[in-house]
């Protein structure tokens, strides 16, 4: 190891002979004592018994082999407060001692571990006792097993984010969630929401699921302007009743026992026994629906409505009479009525088994301002100005509308008639079939106008006839205003070998493909950029952009003229043709002018050279050639 001194008496050794100064003894021993070195020979780098010395800057090489001690406790720093620190020190341990303070660890900087998620402040058997933190506490999971006092608001999440929050009770599945997916807090299994106690008689539970309880010790006090229970099917009480306000059902009370000194009342409607004393007085001002009612001597100002029998060995008379029934059976049975009016529904207690009338007794006229559902009516002679249902036959194909003598006059129909056969006879005009809409197939490519044996005689269309396909045993057009065009190429000829068209007038006739053509002469052209040229269009412009290479089959006729002449050229052109066969001594035609061009004969075998042309650039006195042949 080796100790040095730097900055100490050298550079004041060297500040005098600078300035000229003439050096003492102290300065050189300074300098001398800078320069010592420890080679584990000399006890001190200063003479002192002490061990102790004074310098700017210490610098050690190699490493320390013993303890660093002060010579006094609690009086030197590693380092200094005004701005020198060391940079960093590796500790494997610190501690401290003595009266309460001196064994504190003071730092003003973050202390910060080396790894993330890897060191621990304290450890399992030795943990630190109190946690001071006056900021805020960022720890992902937290395990507390002893109490807990929060003096400050807790909250948990942040608005719009929450978390679930859950308290656990003594019994397994008995819990307090706050379920923040949900936005509901839940207690589960039976665990009671308890007010003003614990384990108290006031408190709400969900004993069953689907069963909630409201229990209260001695009184549940429901104060509001209006209280709405909603009931679909019983709303059951075990006790008393005290009701100090008017009670107003809109709809059935079913009361096993009611026990009233006096009742007045609009509506009253019961359906057990009503049982006063001799003296007794029933006052009923409105309705009154009782299930039985026995008297010596009945009068009843009003009306009577009864849930059971209403029967009587005498004479009932009233102002109205109301048969409220619902089911099957009898309603009334009534053996001689004289009725005013009946308004309500009149319906028989079974189906399809009672009359009105008879065949002996019959009602005179029948008046019905709504509509009349009857199964099967016979009627001699009917008018009837509108019919609002559908009428249908019983039998499908065998009922008419008229006759063939007796047949109605006109038919309107908005919707859709389905008539699988239309027919008409009688004098000219008479049978004809007029329409003023569209006549449209239900189906598209289904249905035919006509059939093979039977055949409309002629077709009258103003418009357009769009026919996909036509069979034509003579056809007469005077002209015609599109693309006449077969369904299949190479297939269907204008004309036969036996009739032929006189004459045929047109503009530009772009004829591809023609090997054969008898007194007349075809023209046709093509452009090619690169390869194949048509043999059977006799004119071809070519286009040369760079080195192109072309090509020409064989000829199909001989006598075959093909003209081919160069049209453009770009990028050094450099065009070369190359025939199948060639007759002649050539192979190859180059081609890199505009305006060469090259005529060739079909002779059966081989293209043969008729004529060639150096072009434009020939004609303006530039220096180029005919097409080269090689």
């Amino acid at each position: 190891m080796s100790i040095y001194t730097a900055h100490t008496g050298s550079s004041t050794l060297q500040a005098y002979f600078e300035t000229g100064d003439i050096p003492t003894a102290g300065n050189f021993i300074d300098l001398i004592d800078s320069l010592a070195v420890y080679n584990g020979t000399l006890p001190y780098i200063s003479g002192s018994n002490t061990g102790t010395g004074s310098f700017g800057n210490l610098y050690v090489v190699g490493h320390v082999n013993s303890h660093l001690i002060p010579t006094a406790n609690n009086t030197y720093d590693l380092g200094s407060g005004s701005g020198i620190s060391w940079n960093t020190a590796y500790i494997r341990q610190l501690s401290g001692s003595g009266a309460l303070g001196n064994a504190n660890l003071t730092a003003s900087l973050n202390i910060i571990p080396g790894e993330d998620d890897t060191y621990s402040l304290g450890m399992a058997g030795r943990e630190w006792k109190d946690l001071h933190v006056d900021g805020t506490a960022n720890l992902d999971v937290v395990d507390i097993d002893g109490a807990v006092q929060i003096d400050g608001t807790v909250t948990v999440g942040v608005n719009d984010t929450g978390k679930d929050v859950k308290f656990f009770g003594a019994t397994s599945g008995q819990y307090l969630l706050w379920d923040e997916s949900a936005d509901e807090l839940v207690l589960t299994g039976d665990s009671k929401l308890s007010f003003h106690d614990a384990a108290g008689g006031e408190n709400i539970v969900a004993s069953a699921n689907g069963h909630l309880e409201i229990n209260a010790g001695t009184t549940l006090d429901i104060t509001a302007p209006t209280v709405d229970v909603n009931v679909s099917t019983e709303l059951n009480v075990d006790g008393d009743i005290d009701h100090n306000g008017d009670l107003n059902v809109s709809g059935t009370a079913t009361i096993g026992t009611l026990s009233i000194a006096n009742i007045s009342t609009g509506h009253v409607s019961m359906s057990g026994n009503i049982s006063g004393s001799a003296a007794s007085t029933l006052l009923i001002g409105g309705a009154a629906t009782v299930g039985s009612l026995t008297a010596t001597s009945t009068s009843i100002t009003g009306n009577i409505t009864a849930s059971g029998n209403i029967s009587s060995s005498g004479t009932i008379t009233g102002n109205k009479l109301t048969i409220d029934y619902v089911g099957p059976g009898i309603a009334a049975t009534i053996t001689t009525a004289s009725f005013n009016y009946i308004s309500s529904s009149l319906i028989p207690g079974t189906d399809n088994i009672f009359d009105l009338g008879s065949s002996t007794q019959e009602w005179k006229d029948l008046y019905i301002d709504g509509v009349a559902y009857i199964d099967s009516a016979s009627l001699t002679n009917t008018d009837i100005s509108k019919v609002n249902s559908d009428l249908i036959p019983l039998v499908t194909n065998v009922k008419d509308l008229g006759t063939s003598t007796l047949q109605w006059k006109d038919l309107y129909v908005d919707g859709v008639a389905y008539i699988d056969q239309i027919s008409g006879s009688g004098a000219t005009g008479d049978s004809a079939l007029s329409a003023s809409v569209h006549i449209v197939p239900g189906q598209d490519d289904t249905y035919s106008l006509g059939s093979a044996g039977l055949e409309w005689k002629d077709l009258f269309i103003d418009g357009t006839a769009n026919i996909d396909a036509a069979v034509i045993g003579t056809l007469t057009l005077t002209s015609i205003s599109s693309d006449f065009d077969p369904t299949a190429t190479d297939t269907y000829a204008l004309g036969s070998t036996s009739k032929r068209f006189t004459e045929l007038y047109t503009g530009t006739i772009n004829a591809s493909g023609i090997s054969t053509l008898t007194g007349g002469v075809v023209y046709g052209t093509e452009t090619k950029a690169v390869g194949a040229l048509t043999p059977a269009i006799p004119v071809t412009f070519i286009t040369i952009d760079g080195t192109k290479a072309y090509s020409l089959a064989d000829g199909a006729t001989a006598g075959t003229i093909k003209y081919i002449s160069v049209k453009t050229v770009a990028n050094t052109p450099a065009g070369t043709l190359t025939p199948n066969a060639t007759a002649g001594a050539w192979e190859t035609a180059a081609f890199s002018v505009v305006g060469q061009t090259l005529t060739l004969l079909w002779d059966g075998a081989g293209w043969a050279i008729i004529g060639r042309n150096s072009g434009v650039a020939a004609a303006t006195g530039a220096v180029a050639g005919l097409p080269v042949i090689a």
